[in-house]
């Protein structure tokens, strides 16, 4: 858990933790999502606060987690849009939390990384080596350790 904490933590030069921070553990706790593995997603993705990311499909990804324009339809449902997902740490965030946790209902409860996988695409060809990505990731910051 200290691992988690340090990077959870995201202290900034004013010494403060982030606000992206306080926003992910918030979107963990609201959609009953690991709050290790929705940071590992994040620091996968690498993406940042005002970060629009054009990808070669035509499609766009937002904000630290990345979030992908194919979810704007669904997410403005909710009063999320473009400018909320690049901008707000806790518009992303919760984005983030809800795609996972949709994934993981559709897949039936089948499995966490199987969600994962889908968080990122819903081709096993791409999904695969992004679960493992995350994975690593999430055993570098403390995952797995008394669960």
């Amino acid at each position: 858990m200290k691992r988690l904490s340090a990077a959870l933590s995201g202290v900034g030069r004013t010494g403060h933790p982030s606000l992206l921070a306080h926003c992910v553990l918030a979107a963990a706790l609201h959609y009953a999502m690991p709050v290790h593995v929705l940071w590992a997603i994040r620091l996968t993705e690498g993406g940042a606060l005002g970060m629009v990311q054009h990808n070669p499909n035509g499609s766009y990804d937002y904000g630290p987690f990345q979030i992908n324009s194919i979810w704007l339809p669904t997410l403005r449902r909710y009063g999320i849009g473009r400018r909320a997902l690049a901008d707000s740490p806790c518009a992303n965030a919760f984005a983030a939390a809800y795609i996972l946790r949709l994934n993981w209902v559709e897949s039936g409860g089948k499995g966490l990384w199987q969600a994962v996988a889908r968080y990122h695409s819903d081709d096993p060809a791409l999904g695969t080596p992004y679960v493992w990505q995350v994975y690593h990731t999430w055993l570098r910051i403390g995952g797995g350790r008394g669960q």
